[in-house]
C-alpha cells in the first residue's frame, strides 16, 4: 500500500492507519501488509507514535515513513516498487494530482468518494469508498483490488494514458488552441 499526503486532519491518516491495522488482522499469518507513506507535517510524530502503539495489536502491519521528499523521488519509488494500491481516505479533496501520479505507475486507487475523486477513479482503475466508510466497506474494496491486481494495475495505467498523459494532453491543447 502507498499514500502521499500532508499529515493533516482532513487527510484522516489516523483513520487509514486504523483501517489498515484492522485489515491486516484478517491476513494469513505468513503475510505482511506494508504501508508506505510519503510526506508529513508537524503532526507526523503523533501519527508515528500511534503506529508504534498499534504495532503490538497489529503485528502483520509494517509502516514505512518516507516523509518529505522531492516529487521525483516519489515517482521513482512508484516505478521501482510494486505497490498494489494507492490509498486516500480524505474527507475533502479537489482533483488530486497524487492519483494521476499513481495511475501513471499503474497503481490503482482506493479513495473516499469526495470532491473530484469520483472524476478520477473510474471503472477498474480503483474503487471508491463512502466518505464515512465502515471497516467492512474498506476491507471489501481493498480485497477486491488485491484479488484483481493485474487487471486493476492495467486499468490504472490505461486510465492515465487515456485521460492524464501530459504528452497527449499538451499536444491536444496545442491543436485546439491554434485551430
Amino acid at each position: 500500500m502507498v499514500s502521499c499526503a500532508w499529515v493533516l486532519p482532513v487527510k484522516r491518516l489516523n483513520l487509514l492507519l486504523g483501517s489498515l491495522a484492522a485489515f491486516s488482522q484478517q491476513m494469513p499469518e505468513n503475510k505482511i501488509l506494508e504501508w508506505h507513506h510519503f510526506w508529513g507535517s508537524a503532526a507526523l510524530k503523533a501519527l508515528q507514535a500511534e503506529a508504534e502503539r498499534l504495532s503490538a495489536s497489529a503485528p502483520r502491519l509494517r509502516v514505512v515513513w518516507h516523509c518529505n521528499v522531492e516529487n521525483v523521488v516519489i515517482r521513482e519509488a512508484y516505478l521501482s516498487n510494486y505497490f498494489h494500491v494507492f490509498i486516500n481516505v480524505s474527507h475533502s479533496e479537489g482533483l488530486p494530482v497524487s492519483f494521476m501520479e499513481a495511475f501513471s505507475a499503474g497503481i490503482p486507487v482506493l479513495a473516499t468518494d469526495v470532491g473530484g475523486n469520483g472524476e478520477l477513479v473510474k471503472g477498474n482503475a480503483g474503487a471508491l469508498l463512502p466518505q464515512n466508510f465502515t471497516q467492512e466497506d474498506f476491507n471489501t474494496a481493498l480485497w477486491q483490488l488485491l484479488q484483481t491486481d493485474a487487471a486493476a494495475r492495467g486499468s490504472a495505467r490505461a486510465c492515465y494514458e487515456t485521460h492524464f498523459s501530459a504528452a497527449d494532453n499538451y499536444a491536444a491543447f496545442y491543436r485546439d488552441f491554434i485551430a
